[in-house]
């Protein structure tokens, strides 16, 4: 976890903030994200260009693990038919 504990690194405002200085704290979320608090609420504020990487990226991830747990079914499946002595 970063130092200060904050695991985003992102600016906190709360909504009355976001009312009263849209322009500033749309300013900011340029340059990295901003959480909007509004009672126990948390929203996230980021241009929709880094969103589109986020959401790439979770696809590329998925596709990786859906290929390592297919090749770790196939050596398990490997593995029990080694110890089955159906091979020799």
């Amino acid at each position: 976890m970063p130092r200060g504990g904050r695991l985003f690194g992102d600016q906190l405002v709360t909504a009355t903030e976001l009312n009263r200085r849209s322009g500033a704290i749309l300013d900011m979320a340029l340059s990295k994200p901003v959480t909007i608090t509004r009672n126990d609420q948390h929203f996230a504020l980021l241009r929709r260009e880094l969103v589109a990487q986020l959401s790439a990226l979770s696809d590329q991830v998925s596709m990786y693990a859906e290929a390592v747990e297919g090749v770790i079914h196939e050596w398990h499946e490997s593995a029990i038919a080694a110890e089955s002595e159906v091979l020799d």
